[in-house]
């Protein structure tokens, strides 16, 4: 992990290593930004608007001219947390989560690729059946 101070206006570096400390470091940088709506993004996540069509019978996406207030603030949040973890990443991480459209689905993709895990003791097999899973 780079090291690059601890200013609240730059988050941490992540270069592939040590992600279990910096997921820690990056999650309070994502808390103090905001008002803590960074985290929240990527805790509860984001989806574009969408309305349904009484043609198609289904939900399709909702024009941005048609989008309101609440739904522009959601979405500009949104690219500014995905705006955090880029400059967060190093170029060869960064390429994981390029294609990601929320914050939450790249944060997810980030957990999955670095392998932190832990382990469940299964009961009915006893303690001495470990198995990693994935968090």
């Amino acid at each position: 992990m780079g090291d690059r101070g601890t200013s609240m206006n730059c988050p941490p570096l992540f270069e592939g290593r040590n992600f279990s400390q910096w997921k820690i470091m990056m999650t309070a940088f994502f808390i103090s930004q905001d008002d803590g709506k960074q985290w929240m993004m990527v805790e509860d996540g984001w989806s574009a608007p969408e309305r349904t069509s009484i043609q198609a019978g289904a939900s399709i996406p909702k024009p941005r001219s048609e989008w309101t207030d609440s739904e522009k603030i959601a979405a500009r949040m949104n690219i500014k947390t995905l705006n955090s973890l880029y400059s967060a990443l190093s170029e060869g991480e960064r390429k994981r989560i390029i294609t990601c459209i929320s914050a939450k689905q790249a944060w997810e993709v980030l957990t999955r690729a670095s392998g932190a895990h832990i382990y469940e003791i299964h009961e009915q097999q006893g303690p001495d059946a470990i198995k990693p899973s994935f968090v």
